[in-house]
C-alpha cells in the first residue's frame, strides 16, 4: 500500500501534469494526464525507497491526518478588535 502524500499540478511551462511527494524532496514525477503522473510517481518513489535503503538514509514517514481539538485561541492587541471593528463599520460590513 502506497502511503506517502501526492501532490498534483498542472504546468503550462512542461504542458504536462506534475506530481511531488512532499516527503521526497525533489521528486517530481510527470504524465500526460492525472493518472500517468501520479503512477510515474509511485515508481519514483519506489525507486527512492530503494537507493535510501541501498546508501543507509533514514526513510522518511508519512504525512498522516492529525486530529485536532475545534480550538484555536489567539492572543490580541486589546485595540486591535475595536480597531477593526470601526473599519468594518466605514467599509459597510456588519
Amino acid at each position: 500500500m502506497f502511503k506517502y502524500s501526492i501532490n498534483l499540478a498542472w504546468s503550462e511551462e512542461d504542458t504536462c501534469y506534475v506530481a511531488t511527494v512532499a516527503e521526497f524532496s525533489g521528486l517530481s514525477a510527470f504524465g500526460e494526464s492525472p493518472e500517468e503522473a501520479v503512477k510515474e510517481a509511485k515508481i519514483a518513489v519506489k525507486g527512492f525507497l530503494k537507493v535510501y535503503k541501498e546508501d543507509g538514509c533514514p526513510i522518511p514517514e508519512p504525512n498522516t491526518l492529525k486530529s485536532f481539538g475545534g480550538q484555536t485561541r489567539l492572543r490580541l492587541p486589546k485595540n486591535l478588535p475595536g480597531t477593526l471593528n470601526q473599519k468594518a463599520q466605514k467599509e459597510g460590513i456588519y
